[in-house]
C-alpha cells in the first residue's frame, strides 16, 4: 500500500521530496499521471485540475460486451453515489440529477470484448468503471464492477484493463505576453496493442 505506490517509488527513484501528484487514478488503473516537482508553480497546476478545468482526459478500456446492439458512440449521464451497503463501491442512483458525464467511442470488437475510448468531463470516484458497467459494458478484470466480482477491493489478482491514455492542458501557461499553449501527453500503451493483449 505504501512502498508499492507510484509516489513512493518515484521519491526513491529521483530523490525529489517535493514531488506531488496533481490528480489521481484508481489504484488498479494504468497510464498517465501528471506530477509537480516545484512547489512554486504547484498551485497554478493544481487549479487546472479543478472542476470546469481546461484539462481533458482520454482513457482506453477493454470491456466485456453485455449489451446489444453496440452503438458507435454513447453519451453517458448518471448520478453516482456511494453504495449504502458496501462503502467501497459506487452505484448509479436512477432518477437523481446527473453528476457524472462521459463520452464513449467504440473503436474495435473481438470475441465478446470491445475497445472503447472514454472522455470523462467530470471526476467522480470510480466514474468510468461504474458508468460503463451500468450500461452493460463492464471493464475486463474489474474486481468491483466486472462480471467476476471480488469481495476484496484490495485484491490485485486481476488486471484492470483501463488505461489513462491521454492528458491535455488547454491553458498551459506561456511566457509573459505569449499566448496560452496546449500541453499534451500520450501513454506508451498503443490502444490496438492494449486490446490484442486483453483479447
Amino acid at each position: 500500500w505504501v512502498r508499492g505506490c507510484l509516489l513512493h517509488l518515484l521519491l526513491e527513484a529521483i530523490g525529489n521530496e517535493h514531488i506531488v501528484p496533481l490528480h489521481r487514478l484508481d489504484r488498479l488503473t494504468s497510464g498517465l499521471v501528471l506530477l509537480s516537482l516545484d512547489p512554486a508553480t504547484r498551485s497554478h497546476f493544481s487549479r487546472l485540475f479543478q472542476p470546469q478545468s481546461m484539462v481533458s482526459k482520454t482513457y482506453t478500456a477493454v470491456c466485456e460486451l453485455q449489451c446489444d446492439p453496440v452503438p458507435s458512440r454513447l453519451s453517458l449521464d448518471h448520478h453516482i453515489t456511494r453504495s449504502p451497503h458496501e462503502y467501497w463501491r459506487q452505484v448509479v442512483l436512477p432518477g437523481a440529477p446527473a453528476n457524472a458525464h462521459c463520452e464513449v467511442e467504440f473503436t474495435a470488437a473481438e470475441d465478446g470484448l470491445v475497445l472503447v475510448r472514454v472522455r470523462p468531463t467530470t471526476g467522480r470516484k470510480h466514474q468510468i468503471r461504474v458508468q460503463l458497467a451500468h450500461e452493460g459494458l463492464p471493464i475486463l478484470g474489474d474486481p468491483l464492477y466486472g462480471s467476476v466480482r471480488s469481495n476484496d477491493p484490495n485484491s490485485l489478482s486481476q488486471r484492470l484493463w483501463l488505461d489513462a491514455y491521454r492528458l491535455a492542458i488547454n491553458d498551459f501557461p506561456a511566457s509573459p505576453g505569449g499566448e496560452a499553449l496546449t500541453a499534451e501527453w500520450t501513454s506508451s500503451r498503443v490502444p490496438s496493442v492494449f486490446f490484442s493483449r486483453a483479447a
